[in-house]
C-alpha cells in the first residue's frame, strides 16, 4: 500500500500468507494495520515508512518472525507503539535486519523498541495463560492454559503456512502423530484471542 494519501482505514484483507514484501509507505491517514490482523506470513520484506499518522503497528502482530526477511521502520512520526509480538520476535532472533528511525517515543530505535518489548513481555499475562508441551514432540501437544476450557479453536500450520487442520477441542491437545518431523505451528483461539506457537515435530 503506497501513496494513498485520503486512505484512513484498512479494511479486512483476510490474507494469510503474502509471497513478497509487506510494504506501507506514504499514506497519509492510516493510524494502525488492523486489516492484516489474519496475517501470518510474508516471506519478504517488512517496510513501513512516510506515513504521517500512524501510530500503532497493531495489526501485524502474528506475523511468525521466521518468515520475515528485514524489518525498516522509520519517518513515522507519531508511531508509538512497535512492541508488537511479531517485531519483538523478530528482534530477538539472532539474524535480525531490522532498519529503525525518525518515529516517535518507544519507536525512534531498535534499543528503545526492544526495551519496549521487555517491558510488555514482563506485563503480558498471556505466556502465563498457555504452554504447550512437549516441544519438541512426537505427537501430541497439549496445552496448559488457565483458560483451558475457553478454547474455541486449535489450527495447525505447516512451515509454508499452510493450514493442515482445525479442531474443535476441549481436549486440551493436538496431535500431530500424523505428521512429518519437521517445524508446524499451532494457533489457538481463546476468548476470540489469538496464540501463536512454533512446534518442532521429531521422530
Amino acid at each position: 500500500l503506497t501513496d494513498n494519501i485520503s486512505l484512513e482505514r484498512i479494511s479486512d484483507m483476510n490474507l494469510k500468507i503474502i509471497r513478497g514484501d509487506l510494504t506501507l509507505t506514504n499514506n497519509g491517514g492510516i493510524q494502525n494495520l488492523s486489516g492484516f490482523d489474519s496475517l501470518n506470513y510474508i516471506l519478504g520484506h517488512i517496510n513501513i515508512t512516510n506515513n504521517d499518522v500512524l501510530v500503532s503497528l497493531q495489526g501485524i502482530d502474528f506475523i511468525y518472525p521466521d518468515s520475515i526477511e528485514s524489518v525498516t521502520i522509520n519517518n513515522n512520526p507519531l508511531l508509538t507503539q512497535c512492541e508488537i509480538e511479531s517485531i519483538c520476535s523478530y528482534i530477538a532472533l539472532p539474524f535480525a535486519n531490522i532498519e529503525v528511525f525518525d518515529n516517535n517515543a518507544n519507536c525512534n530505535s531498535v534499543v528503545e523498541i526492544d526495551t519496549a518489548c521487555l517491558y510488555s513481555s514482563a506485563t503480558d499475562v498471556s505466556t502465563e495463560l498457555l504452554l504447550p508441551y512437549p516441544n519438541p514432540t512426537k505427537g501430541k501437544i497439549w496445552l496448559k492454559s488457565a483458560s483451558l476450557s475457553h478454547i474455541d479453536r486449535i489450527s495447525v500450520y505447516n512451515h509454508q503456512g499452510i493450514q493442515l487442520k482445525v479442531e474443535n477441542t476441549k481436549n486440551g491437545y493436538v496431535d500431530l502423530s500424523d505428521y512429518v518431523p519437521g517445524i508446524y505451528f499451532v494457533e489457538v483461539i481463546i476468548d476470540n484471542t489469538r496464540y501463536m506457537y512454533k512446534i518442532f515435530k521429531i521422530e
